[in-house]
């Protein structure tokens, strides 16, 4: 492989690089089961990059994990490096986390888009109206593209400072940066979220049918994709956003409301736990048309939005247009409990099948290639994400020696909800403290959730003889790397205490042997 970065090949990197050069020269996709600390991204990017730059094709590498983004950058500058070889790379995040103006974090997603359209239509943009256009990049725009390329490949922070420094879109920037590389990084909705692949494909000037899928840490794919295509709303989030309708003084949606709050808490007296609901059920529950409530709800949260960020009448509308979608590979479920003493009634309509998502990629992309720690077995893999008969599915063995591993399992301590006290507190605490101090290394200690991390942190933290690293949750990327930084360098006196499924769980890579050891409080299992 001709664009390997690195002077020494793992054999079995060389297995990994010579399995997905075969499945792109053939036009195939391939699921990899490939144990973690290989260098699977290097493994991973050297044939894609190669196959990209010979047949003018281009490559997607996806990741949820901002701190990966990091990595892959990294990875394809030490390719140019070593083989002084420009590669174009346009690394991407959220619009909203890439946005040049001010106070747009406390947006949902869906309000900042709305937001976004308005500065727009408005012309009230600065950078966007510097930019120019998608279609219509300005001078100023392509100039500092031109800058862009020129430099060693970006990580997506340089992009968002660069681009605010020139007083341009720093999204539409890496857009127009992504229409001139051979590598975009971004996450797993940019391609397989519909409406996200088409703007991000017309925006680059890309095609999926020449382009290579590289999905990292595939093992996430699943649940992130059902949770994107998911919804849900309750009585409490209703009665929210009947206080907005008040406040507006609408007298047709307060009444909508009260219907709507009044029919649910009804319905809610014939089951005793959560129970399948059928669309017609809710839809009989609205007094009228639904459509006629999704347009009066979308009116008066535009009215909302002129004074402030988030609107609840908007969560609702959009609930409720997700609603009337098709059944077919989703359930809808209803659920009650008391929120402080006041009956909460919830209704999810809830994605079981993330092929939904993925069929359209996997058959119309030149390949795709999925890879993960931990995705085995491969064939249910195969069938989860509906890949085709040909896939090509490879398990790797771990290349480290199992003496260098010590697995310990410690059952005298629980974090079952219904066992959680002061008692059991202590006892994880002083287990955490006690094998914390003695291993000659640092040490990353990861919790089910923050609020037991928070628990336990209180009497852990006058036990330890080392300084210790609290990960916080809504980290942004520039914070996770400074925090990563600074923990390895206070090697071997620190201790991470970090949430399974968090920042710091996955995709980050400590180099120099500088973590001795993970303790997992608890079994982080997802909830069936």
């Amino acid at each position: 492989m001709q664009l390997f970065p690195y002077v020494e090949v793992r054999p079995i990197q060389y297995e990994m690089m010579d399995t997905i050069e075969e499945a792109i020269a053939s036009q195939k996709c391939a699921i990899l089961d490939a144990p973690t600390g290989i260098g699977k991204t290097a493994a991973a990017l050297t044939p894609a990059l190669e196959h990209a730059l010979k047949d003018e094709l281009s490559v997607f590498f996806l990741t949820s994990r901002h701190t990966q983004h990091r990595l892959v950058v990294d990875t394809v500058r030490a390719i140019s490096k070593k083989h002084s070889k420009k590669i174009g790379v346009a690394d991407f995040i959220g619009k909203k986390h890439m946005c040049g103006q001010d106070g747009v974090d406390a947006f949902r997603a869906g309000e900042f888009l709305e937001y976004c359209k308005k500065l727009r239509e408005n012309r009230q943009c600065a950078f966007y109206e510097n930019f120019g256009s998608p279609g219509k990049p300005s001078p100023k725009a392509q100039l500092a593209v031109k800058q862009i390329l020129s430099a060693n490949p970006m990580h997506v922070e340089e992009i968002t400072e660069f681009s605010k420094g020139q007083v341009l879109c720093p999204y539409e920037t890496a857009g127009l940066l992504g229409s001139k590389s051979s590598l975009i990084i971004c996450d797993y909705a940019m391609i397989f979220h519909p409406q996200m692949r088409q703007s991000i494909m017309n925006r680059t000037k890309k095609e999926l049918s020449r382009s290579i899928i590289i999905v990292d840490e595939a093992h996430n794919l699943s649940s992130r994709l059902r949770d994107m295509m998911s919804s849900q709303t309750s009585t409490l989030a209703i009665k929210r956003a009947l206080r907005e309708a008040i406040k507006l003084e609408d007298d047709n949606l307060i009444d909508a409301l009260n219907d709507l709050i009044k029919g649910l808490e009804e319905f809610s007296n014939q089951f005793e736990q959560e129970s399948i609901i059928a669309k017609r059920e809710l839809v009989e529950l609205i007094d009228g048309d639904v459509e006629m409530l999704i347009s009066q709800l979308q009116r008066g949260a535009e009215i909302v939005h002129e004074t402030q960020q988030h609107s609840f009448l908007a969560g609702l509308a959009e609930f409720l247009a997700g609603w009337m979608r098709e059944d077919e590979g989703f359930v809808r479920l209803v659920n009650k409990y008391r929120f402080k003493k006041e009956l909460n009634v919830t209704i999810r309509f809830r994605c079981l099948d993330p092929g939904i998502w993925t069929v359209p990629v996997i058959q119309e992309a030149r390949s795709t290639i999925m890879m993960s720690g931990t995705l085995h077995p491969t064939f249910m893999y195969k069938d989860i994400f509906n890949f085709p008969k040909d896939t090509v599915e490879k398990s790797y063995q771990s290349p480290f020696p199992r003496e260098n591993r010590l697995c310990l399992v410690m059952p005298e301590v629980t974090t079952r909800y219904q066992r959680r006290s002061p008692k059991e507190f202590e006892k994880i605490a002083k287990i955490c403290a006690d094998i914390s101090n003695k291993v000659p290394g640092n040490v990353a200690i990861y919790f089910p959730s923050y609020h037991l991390r928070d628990e336990v942190h209180r009497i852990f933290s006058p036990q330890s003889k080392k300084r210790f690293f609290i990960e916080m949750p809504n980290m942004t990327k520039k914070e996770k790397a400074a925090f990563i930084e600074e923990f390895k360098a206070c090697y071997p006196k620190a201790v991470l205490l970090g949430v399974a499924g968090g920042n710091f769980s996955e995709g980050i890579d400590i180099e120099g042997n500088k973590l001795k050891a993970a303790i997992v409080v608890g079994l982080p299992l997802e909830h069936p």
